[in-house]
């Protein structure tokens, strides 16, 4: 018996014998008279010249369901949870397939649904209930009438989608995604688009864009195109092979930068395009050019040119700001020169202000002096002849002789 759980390769012709059917394990048995019959474990199976067979189990969780196909044709979808065992007498194959989760309303799918315009007719198949068990839903499905129409409706998240035995999601297949989708993504960004111009010169070129794109009408973009970013390649070529044969090398950068910086108007094709379509261009982003070598070479040189230039005219600007800052120091210089002069001047006529004023203070002052002494002899004088008069008035009323008296003084001097 063993511990592991046997599955679909395990297969034994027994002639006389027993297999133990352990509790999480089933197993068909086919008997002598081509019978079959399905054997849930845990159970103990006596076999007699049979074949039996263990089945592969198939357990779908919360967010899956089983596809289930059977030997007569339908197909049921059977949301999880739930585990079943592939019978190889009523299936032909059991999957397990994912919910489409829409987890925001960024994200749609397009779904093909069948309607049936006769009434169908029935197939019973009674003998898949009794075999699968209590594990088996009961199979009670219509089969295609002669005509039937498609319904196409388009689901937005957030949303959890589990599609019916008559439904279809739609597969986009677009060159530029690494492998076919069913979810769609409203806003697409689509990077590094080529498109192939040539130059007035007519050098070949090729420029490189990101385009963003706001899809607003999933149903009129699956009708207008099956592969949207053809579609914008295609515009986009439409807009600029006009516009790049009258550029040369040395401008393809600057007049694309200008054109995607008002992408409304810049590129009318495009947004025509892409309104037929349902969507809306968002924005234009140039990442830059390709060329060949010569003409590489050639924008090469002209860039090298160009920033030899702007390099040289910078230096010469740099040139005119020295002499310029030159002369405003030798400005500034001759400037505080004058000023020093002429402060130096007002100093030496201060000074000889102040001088000629302390030589009239002087002379004032010695004027004053001498007219103070000259007062003052005056007044001497004075003084000596009051007191002669005076001592002659003495010498008079004395009765001295005046005249005698002045002749011995005189002679008193005279000796």
């Amino acid at each position: 018996m063993g511990l592991d759980f046997r599955s679909g390769s395990y297969r034994r012709y027994v002639r006389l014998g027993k297999r133990t059917v352990k509790d999480g394990e089933c197993a068909c048995v086919w008997y002598m008279d081509g019978t079959c019959k399905q054997i849930i474990g845990p159970a103990l199976v006596r076999l007699f010249y049979a074949n039996i067979r263990f089945l592969d189990r198939f357990a779908a969780t919360s967010t899956q369901y089983l596809k289930i196909s059977f030997v007569d044709g339908h197909c049921e979808h059977v949301a999880g949870p739930i585990s079943m065992y592939l019978n190889p007498v009523i299936h032909t194959s059991i999957t397990i397939e994912d919910f489409h989760q829409l987890k925001s309303s960024n994200e749609s799918i397009v779904v093909y649904s069948r309607v049936h315009e006769a009434a169908p007719t029935r197939m019973p198949a009674a003998s898949a209930k009794t075999m699968i068990g209590h594990t088996e839903p009961d199979v009670d499905e219509a089969t295609d009438s002669l005509s039937s129409a498609l319904v196409r409706r388009v689901i937005s998240g957030p949303h959890s989608f589990m599609p019916s035995t008559y439904d279809e999601v739609h597969v986009f297949r677009w060159h530029a995604a690494k492998e076919e989708f069913r979810i769609l993504q409203k806003r697409q960004e689509f990077r590094g688009i080529a498109v192939p111009i040539k130059t007035k010169n007519n050098e070949e070129a090729t420029i490189r864009l990101d385009v963003n794109i706001r899809i607003e009408d999933v149903e009129m973009l699956v009708d207008a195109t099956a592969n949207l970013p053809l579609t914008v390649s295609k515009g986009l070529a439409a807009d600029l092979v006009p516009v790049g044969s009258s550029l040369s090398y040395t401008n393809i950068r600057s007049t694309v930068s200008g054109l995607v910086a008002s992408p409304s108007s810049s590129f009318p094709i495009l947004g025509t395009k892409l309104a037929a379509a349902g969507c809306a261009l968002e924005s234009l982003i140039f990442l830059g050019f390709e060329a060949s070598e010569d003409l590489l070479a050639k924008y090469r040189a002209a860039e090298a040119a160009a920033l030899k230039k702007a390099r040289d005219d910078d230096e010469e600007r740099r040139g005119r700001e020295v002499a310029q800052a030159r002369q405003r120091a030798e400005l500034e210089k001759v400037k505080q020169d004058e000023q020093i002069s002429d402060m130096k001047v007002a100093a030496a006529r201060k000074r000889v202000e102040k001088e000629h004023e302390l030589t009239e203070l002087k002379s004032d002052f010695k004027a004053r002096i001498e007219r103070k002494e000259e007062l003052a002899r005056r007044d001497l004088e004075g003084g000596r002849v009051a007191g002669a008069v005076n001592l002659l008035r003495e010498l008079k009323e004395l009765d001295v002789d005046i005249t005698s008296f002045l002749s011995a003084a005189a002679a008193g001097k005279g000796e």
